[in-house]
């Protein structure tokens, strides 16, 4: 399996986009975690689905301790994950 992260700050649209164009590669094993830095942004959740999770960070923690949080979810399940970061 291979893991996607990403962290949302008010570009719900973008990573509507992204999800779409990764659920249209065939055969690809996948799980996209958005870790969501727009508390404020409900749109986001709209993307929840069995290959999607969205952790909601409360407050806009910054790019990197968002990515942070995503991959200490990500290793907890999976110690030997690939995981690409897209920001």
């Amino acid at each position: 399996m291979i893991y996607f992260l990403t962290v949302n700050y008010y570009c719900s649209a973008l990573i509507g986009r992204l999800i779409d164009s990764i659920s249209h590669t065939p055969g690809l094993d996948y799980q996209i975690i958005i870790v969501n830095n727009s508390i404020d942004d409900d749109s986001i959740h709209q993307f929840d689905s069995p290959s999607t999770l969205i952790i909601d960070a409360r407050k806009n923690l910054g790019f990197g301790v968002a990515c942070n949080l995503g991959l200490e979810w990500v290793y907890k399940r999976n110690k030997q994950a690939i995981i690409w970061v897209i920001s």
